[in-house]
């Protein structure tokens, strides 16, 4: 049995899908969902996170129950750009309009109802 995406399964899944958000500031746009095969990286912790910061996405069943999460880095909220320093070329500063594209690869469960998304500061 294999349990690392909050729920037993015989096998691991063979199929995820792949989650594309395009974002402009703090409003959504453009969403498309791929199904491709493949197997994604084992679930993050699904319990034990009350009081937690940062972001994640998590697959949630029909009871609001976490059958899969991945922490995700907030890389919208800040650039890269360069520091003038030769030996750490590159540095991260708050931007000032988030924007972009996300892209979110989720196994393909049975028991999975919708995806949410968190950020917490």
């Amino acid at each position: 049995m294999v349990e690392s995406f909050g729920v037993e399964q015989d096998v691991a899944p063979t199929h995820a899908f792949r989650v594309t958000v395009e974002t402009k500031g703090f409003e959504r746009g453009e969403t498309s969902v791929q199904r491709v095969r493949m197997v994604v990286p084992p679930s993050d912790p699904t319990y034990g996170l009350e009081g937690s910061r940062g972001c994640w996405c998590e697959l949630r069943d029909r009871s609001d129950r976490v059958l899969y999460r991945r922490f995700m880095h907030e890389s919208l909220r800040s650039v890269e750009v360069p520091s003038g320093d030769p030996a750490r070329p590159l540095m991260r500063i708050d931007a000032k309009e988030p924007a972009g594209v996300v892209v979110l690869l989720v196994p393909d469960l049975d028991q999975a109802h919708r995806l949410c998304f968190a950020t917490v500061p």
